[in-house]
């Protein structure tokens, strides 16, 4: 039945996105429709643990929030179109895997359940910063209230994925000042270049998930020089490609 009712938001989803991005006189009640089908499914998963996984529903509302931010700023009626199916059925088979946490939560693996956390939050990441981007660009928002906004979903991301995760080499507090740190020093050097806002929001998300691999998957090893060279090597590789190509982007 929970996995049902999750799979059936996604025809919620639909409905509202759609009627949204076709100025529907039913978009009103499309989207209070989506809230409260929202919390009611979150209340059907969780049951009587809903406070227990309070932080875990805050993130998958901020989840359809990105969406939400995202879809604006798409410019091509047939890319809307074609993002609400595609994100509708990530976010059926999101809350799928969530009911299946919720029915399961012993014998569902911790590496799954971080895996689950870890894929969502870095797409929200990405998609707000996306957002962030295209306002800095097309509206000439200010830099100090973009950094201030990507510091605070750098902290809301590690935040995130280290309460699902136990780390054993390293410090909480040290890895979440670090990761704001250079996430949005990062995301501030990727603004002087000439590129794309998804590109920006790709580097970034990139940046971030490298840190995060090497806090997470490195505690498991002995060394963590392999994965910093690797994720090193990929992203000099990856800005290397993108300046290169740089004066055939156009805006």
């Amino acid at each position: 039945m929970k996995l049902i009712a999750s799979y059936a938001f996604t025809l919620i989803y639909w409905i509202a996105f759609f009627s949204l991005v076709h100025l529907s006189p039913f978009t009103p009640v499309a989207l209070l429709l989506f809230l409260i089908c929202f919390i009611a499914l979150a209340a059907m998963l969780s049951g009587r643990l809903f406070f227990k996984d309070a932080q875990l529903w805050a993130h998958l509302f901020l989840f359809f929030i990105s969406s939400f931010l995202f879809l604006t700023i798409l410019s091509s009626l047939t890319a809307k179109n074609l993002y609400i199916l595609f994100f509708g059925l990530i976010s059926g088979a999101l809350l799928a895997l969530v009911a299946t946490y919720t029915e399961r939560r012993e014998q569902f693996a911790s590496h799954q359940y971080l895996r689950l956390v870890t894929v969502s939050y870095l797409i929200t990441f990405w998609q707000i910063v996306a957002f962030i981007y295209f306002l800095i660009i097309s509206f000439s928002a200010s830099y100090a209230n973009a950094l201030l906004l990507v510091g605070l979903l750098a902290y809301i991301t590690i935040h995130g994925i280290l309460s699902a995760n136990y780390l054993k080499k390293s410090s909480p507090f040290l890895v979440t000042v670090v990761t704001i740190l250079t996430t949005a020093e990062f995301f501030f050097f990727l603004t002087l270049l000439p590129l794309h806002h998804y590109i920006v929001a790709t580097l970034t998300t990139i940046w971030l998930y490298f840190i995060i691999e090497m806090v997470i998957t490195g505690q498991e090893l002995s060394s963590r020089r392999r994965i910093f060279t690797f994720y090193i090597v990929l992203l000099c590789a990856i800005v290397a490609l993108i300046l290169a190509s740089s004066r055939f982007i156009r805006f």
